[in-house]
């Protein structure tokens, strides 16, 4: 596992962690028209973004390029939406030691 750059576009990276292997989202179907399909994602970096209260989980593949995420206003939530999206959970977060503390 590499670890996430400090930014991801305007995202501030402040914990991160990973499923086990390259999955899509519960349920997904291809779209019929034959348009890209969405790609799988390994990778997850819980986010901060500048005059934003909460934070933002980005759904990253291996190369940490974010294909989708979710926004939610507390850390536990945050952490919760693997489960609810994907069907799993990530077995560790792991800090990058530029958590902002809630005030």
């Amino acid at each position: 596992m590499v670890e996430p750059p400090e930014r991801i576009d305007r995202f501030r990276v402040v914990e991160y962690g990973f499923f086990a292997q390259p999955i899509l989202p519960t349920g997904y179907v291809p779209p019929p028209d034959g348009r890209s399909s969405m790609r799988p994602v390994q990778n997850l970096a819980i986010c901060t973004a500048e005059g934003v209260d909460g934070y933002y989980l980005l759904f990253c593949e291996p190369d940490w390029q974010y294909v989708t995420y979710s926004f939610n206003e507390t850390l536990e939530c945050t952490k919760r939406s693997p489960l609810v999206e994907f069907g799993q959970n990530v077995a560790a977060w792991r800090t990058t030691g530029r958590t902002r503390r809630c005030t």
